[in-house]
């Protein structure tokens, strides 16, 4: 058997029509998934964040609407979201899972078990390749201890509620549309995780065997963010101790855009851009003191982990009835602290490191073998993934100079034979 084979075994004679995608032979690990599995390349208590991708607000955070018991008219069951990231203008619409009793929006819960998943893929052989789409090879006791560890030793949540945790991230739908400034518009439709499967989907709804294993392929943007290797280290640990939604979402946003993070060069966002990046739904007749008061409560977490020093707001005022002056909204300026400052530049030599390896590889792939997708050659994969092997033990200063030498047309063949 190949070694792209032997990376997970299914038994094929039980596996559910749910799970046939679980076929070993779609199962691989292309150099994208080796470098963002790699654990040398992120700190202790850190994890790859995605750009963009942790920065939207999939999960709900008001925990009056997370649930809805009893009867439902469809508008209810859809949330609909509008948000600016980096420039990119967003649309995203969620509709909720139906569970035995109730039906539920992804929240704070769905959130940190995700973010286990993320974290548990960026270890070892766990990531992995399912036919094009990214994937983890997971089990509950597994995502129970990623997250017990980031939660200082303590139980985050039991493996009940992870496995709710998990059916409600495989069956609430998400309809994501980017817009560029062209006018024109890229669409997703899809769950965050999906295809979730094991060797029988029955036993693990029923199973007591906390160890069983579970597989899940990650919502395209997911695949799509790996593959060009739009990765940047945060801290996990952080996320997981929060305790506001209001200081977790903002903590992925800012580990994903503010990479020149220092005290000369603070980072200002409104009030209204704030609640749209955690998913807070501000209507117009709200007071804006009552709307800004879970953004505020966050930001003071996040001084209490010092990612920030401190913050100061800035009131905005508009003209209301009669002419009076009302305030519409706040600009809020926070001065990062020099730990996180530090830590940034850590990511952004890790994101570079890895950016520059991604390119060497490529450029392997696309001069040596067949393009970096295709997985017909079993000869040729082996070839990429012993270069991938050998490209990943590189600094990111060695890889940036043979990447070089391989442009000028220079002689790498001790890459290769080494």
């Amino acid at each position: 058997m190949s070694e792209r084979n032997s990376i997970l075994t299914v038994e094929q004679k039980r596996e559910p029509k749910s799970s046939q995608f679980l076929r070993a032979e779609n199962i691989h690990r292309p150099p994208q998934i080796e470098l963002f599995s790699d654990p040398n390349s992120i700190p202790t208590g850190f994890t790859h964040g995605l750009e963009l991708v942790n920065s939207i607000p999939w999960f709900e955070p008001d925990k009056k609407t997370l649930t809805i018991r009893g009867a439902a008219t469809p508008s209810d069951l859809i949330l609909t979201r509008l948000c600016t990231i980096a420039g990119q203008k967003i649309e995203l619409t969620v509709k909720a899972a139906t569970l035995n009793d109730c039906y539920r929006f992804p929240g704070g819960r769905e959130e940190l078990v995700f973010d286990a998943l993320l974290k548990i893929a960026s270890e070892g052989h766990n990531g992995v390749f399912i036919e094009d789409s990214s994937a983890v090879a997971f089990s509950l006791s597994k995502v129970h201890r990623t997250l017990k560890l980031h939660n200082g030793g303590k139980a985050k949540f039991n493996l009940n509620e992870i496995k709710e945790a998990l059916i409600v991230l495989n069956t609430s739908a998400f309809d994501i549309r980017l817009f560029d400034p062209e006018g024109g518009s890229e669409s997703y439709s899809d769950n965050l995780i999906s295809g979730l499967g094991v060797l029988s989907r029955d036993d693990w709804l029923t199973s007591s065997d906390k160890d069983v294993t579970c597989y899940a392929r990650f919502h395209p943007m997911v695949t799509q963010a790996i593959k060009k290797m739009r990765v940047r280290p945060y801290s996990l640990t952080h996320n997981v101790q929060f305790t506001s939604p209001a200081a977790r979402r903002l903590h992925k946003h800012l580990s994903m855009v503010y990479k020149q993070a220092s005290i000369a060069h603070p980072y200002t966002i409104s009030l209204q851009t704030a609640l749209s990046l955690v998913g807070y739904r501000n209507k117009n007749e709200a007071k804006v003191y009552s709307a800004a008061r879970p953004i505020e409560k966050g930001l003071d977490e996040l001084v209490a982990k010092r990612i920030i020093h401190s913050w100061n707001s800035e009131s905005a005022y508009s003209s209301g009835l009669r002419g009076r002056q009302v305030e519409a909204d706040r600009l809020y300026t926070l001065y990062p602290h020099e730990e996180y400052c530090k830590a940034t530049k850590q990511s952004n030599a890790i994101q570079s490191t890895m950016s520059a390896k991604m390119r060497l590889i490529q450029s392997f792939a696309s001069e040596e073998i067949k393009p970096i997708e295709s997985f017909d050659d079993f000869d040729a994969v082996n070839k990429l993934s012993d270069i991938t092997r050998r490209v990943k033990s590189m600094s990111g200063d060695q890889a940036k100079k043979v990447l070089q030498k391989r442009l000028d047309g220079g002689d790498d063949e001790e890459l290769i034979t080494e």
